[in-house]
């Protein structure tokens, strides 16, 4: 729409270069579609070029997100690439790159594409980035407009912990010798993250020495106790029937979130022994004061000897523990003749409450497209 003429001169003189700049492209907007792009797209040799201009990005979260695409397309011929990009960001990190949103998916890429660097992951192992911590928005220190200051900083916080994680796994992918030296000294990371990423490692190792280092760190403990109960999963994937005895101990802490994760290993693991010693568990005098689920752990052995004692508590205990157990025995649901047999149970309840319990817990799930 013309504006009248007489309101033409009113308009301010810059009006007409502040529309030209406004009509230009932004090219931090246009790197990130095309990054969107990207992730949508099959791998192709156009797609690795592309990939190649945009991990040189100044942006750290596209040149992040181009790494991680480089490391789902396999793409190895990015990894000198990715190593400069790597390199750019140490630079003035705090600024270039806050919260390791470039260095840690760089990171994460070089350790699964080949990169055969010791001393980069090395250095990686022990990366550090402190960034300050702010809180509490402004602060208002008087009556004029230039008064009103920026919160300081309450302290500072490490950035880096999936760095030295993703470090430690290229450490174990290219074969290097003092590897799980290196991730003994993870395994005590002042971060919580970093010591689950070393968990998570050793656990996709398969090796003695893995095995060795998880018992030590389930027995030291952790302040964070998921740390603990991963350590325990991961134990009982590398060696199911040599961990099992080793596991079963944990069952009887009253920690609850270590005694659910040392049940899960096991139900998970569907050795012959799970269910008779997740029975025992479940059923001690102990487990009165701190009662865990061990229900699902027990649904997961997938025996015929769990489903019917599952079943069982359906059919006879109070509605709370009848409720867990059809929870638990939910992971039937693609089953018909067990479906039907959990719903006979509760039919013989008569019960309106557990009627509706079953009904949600059964109900057939949405495919996903």
């Amino acid at each position: 729409m013309r504006l009248p003429c007489v309101l033409r001169p009113l308009i301010p003189a810059g009006y007409a270069f502040y529309a030209r700049d406004m009509a230009r492209k932004d090219p931090s907007k246009e790197a990130l579609d095309r990054v969107r792009a990207l992730e949508k797209a099959a791998p192709s040799d156009s797609g690795v070029a592309a990939l190649r201009g945009l991990l040189a990005h100044q942006n750290n979260h596209i040149a992040g997100r181009a790494a991680a695409l480089a490391k789902e397309w396999k793409a190895e011929a990015l990894i000198p690439e990715l190593r400069a990009a790597f390199d750019r960001f140490l630079e003035s990190p705090v600024t270039s790159d806050p919260g390791c949103a470039a260095k840690q998916p760089i990171m994460d890429a070089l350790s699964v594409l080949g990169c055969a660097d010791a001393e980069f992951f090395l250095a990686g192992t022990r990366y550090v980035q402190r960034e300050p911590v702010y809180g509490g928005g402004t602060r208002y220190m008087g009556p004029r407009a230039s008064d009103w200051r920026d919160p300081e900083p309450r302290g500072s916080q490490d950035t880096a912990a999936g760095v030295r994680g993703a470090a430690a796994q290229g450490l174990l992918n290219m074969g290097y010798p003092d590897a799980y030296l290196e991730l003994a000294n993870l395994l005590r990371d002042p971060d919580a993250r970093t010591r689950r990423m070393a968990v998570e490692c050793l656990g996709d190792s398969g090796a003695y020495q893995a095995e060795l280092l998880l018992r030590v760190s389930a027995l030291a403990g952790d302040e964070e106790p998921d740390v603990v109960a991963l350590a325990l999963q991961a134990l009982m994937r590398l060696a199911p029937e040599r961990s099992l005895p080793f596991v079963a101990q944990f069952l009887r802490t009253f920690n609850l979130v270590i005694a659910e994760g040392a049940a899960l290993a096991i139900g998970e693991a569907r050795l012959p022994e799970s269910f008779a010693i997740l029975r025992r568990a479940l059923e001690s005098p102990g487990r009165r004061s701190a009662p865990v689920n061990f229900l699902l752990p027990i649904a997961l052995t997938r025996s015929d000897d769990a489903f019917d004692y599952l079943l069982g508590i359906v059919r006879e205990d109070r509605e709370r523990e009848a409720m867990l157990a059809i929870k638990a025995l939910a992971i039937y649901a693609g089953q018909e003749l067990r479906v039907a047999a959990v719903r006979a149970a509760v039919d013989a309840r008569a019960s309106r409450d557990l009627a509706q319990f079953f009904n949600r817990a059964f109900e057939p799930q949405e495919a996903d497209d």
